[in-house]
């Protein structure tokens, strides 16, 4: 966990956003991560896909590569 912390550290996304990032990539489920966050998991798609774009990826196994590089 601290390793993807400090990754996230680095990147130009929002502290709401790395919360989500960080669930991800300790292998939470989307169900999962809308619960803890108390949001919607449509909510919970958009702010994914926000992070991919602000991110430039296209594809999650890019997005766990960069949380787990």
């Amino acid at each position: 966990p601290l390793a993807i912390m400090a990754r996230l550290e680095r990147l130009a996304i929002s502290p709401k956003q790395k919360e989500l990032s960080l669930l991800v990539g300790l292998g939470y489920s989307a169900k999962e991560i809308s619960e803890k966050l108390g949001i919607s998991q449509n909510t919970y798609k958009e702010y994914l896909q926000s992070i991919y774009f602000k991110l430039n990826i296209n594809r999650k196994e890019d997005f766990y590569a960069l949380l787990n590089s």
